[in-house]
């Protein structure tokens, strides 16, 4: 399966050992010592000294660990930077492919990955595409709590365009995105994060 590759924001630190391409890494600049400490991911290697671009969010090939990646599955950091899916450590991204043990999958990065230390157990529970019609589209999700919350953009523009805004969340059944032009037929794009 081919990755998907659209890395967001980063920033430059200095690595203090040899760090491989397609790892997380913290701020100080190494392999993080427990998942928390997980910065963002490189997409060049750099040895010890040498600068390196850390992505934070987006969209990054990242190297399985040792427990398989899934597509669909939260996903958690191992030790040496890789990733595996969540079972009990801090959730950093979604998984968009699978992959084994030393291959690559496309992850989407959960922006709380950029805080280092942080505890928040944020994740995206599910994500996709919905066109409105008339302004408006209900989509139905499964597993979707009035508590979560829910990002909307603008993918492909249609029709005449409008403030965007989620409506009515009824748990366990759907969502509405709303738009306050009545003649709106964008294509939107949207993820649900707890």
């Amino acid at each position: 399966m081919a990755l998907y590759n659209k890395p967001g924001t980063s920033i430059t630190v200095v690595a203090t050992a040899t760090i491989t391409a397609y790892k997380f890494v913290t701020l100080g600049g190494a392999l993080p010592a427990t998942p928390a400490d997980a910065l963002g991911v490189v997409l060049n290697g750099a040895a010890s000294g040498d600068p390196m671009a850390v992505v934070l969010d987006g969209i990054v090939p990242v190297t399985a660990g040792a427990g398989d990646v899934t597509a669909g599955a939260a996903v958690e950091v191992l030790a040496a930077g890789t990733v595996q899916d969540y079972s009990s450590g801090t959730v950093v991204g979604k998984a968009l492919t699978s992959a084994a043990s030393g291959e690559l999958a496309s992850v989407l990065l959960n922006p709380a990955a950029r805080n280092p230390g942080a505890t928040i157990d944020e994740h995206i529970v599910e994500s996709g595409k919905a066109v409105l019609v008339g302004g408006t589209k209900t989509v139905s999700v499964t597993d979707i709590a009035s508590t979560d919350r829910i990002f909307l953009t603008r993918q492909v523009t249609g029709g005449t365009v409008g403030n965007l805004s989620v409506g009515t969340v009824t748990s366990n059944t759907s969502f509405v995105i709303a738009s306050d032009s009545a003649t709106e037929t964008s294509t939107i794009s949207w993820a649900i994060v707890r």
